[in-house]
């Protein structure tokens, strides 16, 4: 799963560009141009969902000058419609 996600930090006016790589109901694993420390606040724009996350681990991707972050939701708002999350066949 890699979709584009949107995010924004406190005091910034436009979005920012990531990939969604990883999501769980507890976080998600991205990854963007910037370094991003522990601790930071992130508004999260998705097909999938929107959250309110933070950073809880940043380490540089195997791609260059790419970031892997490790995010932990702090509000979670589901937007996909249903079935697009998880499918079940018999």
């Amino acid at each position: 799963m890699a979709a584009t996600v949107e995010y924004f930090l406190r005091g910034g006016r436009a979005p920012r560009a990531a990939r969604l790589h990883d999501f769980s109901p507890r976080g998600a694993r991205l990854t963007a141009d910037e370094r991003l420390p522990p601790d930071t606040l992130m508004a999260l724009k998705t097909p999938l969902f929107d959250a309110l996350a933070r950073v809880v681990d940043c380490r540089p991707s195997a791609s260059p000058d790419r970031y892997e972050l490790g995010v932990e939701f702090i509000t979670l708002a589901l937007t996909a419609p249903a079935g697009s999350l998880l499918s079940i066949r018999a």
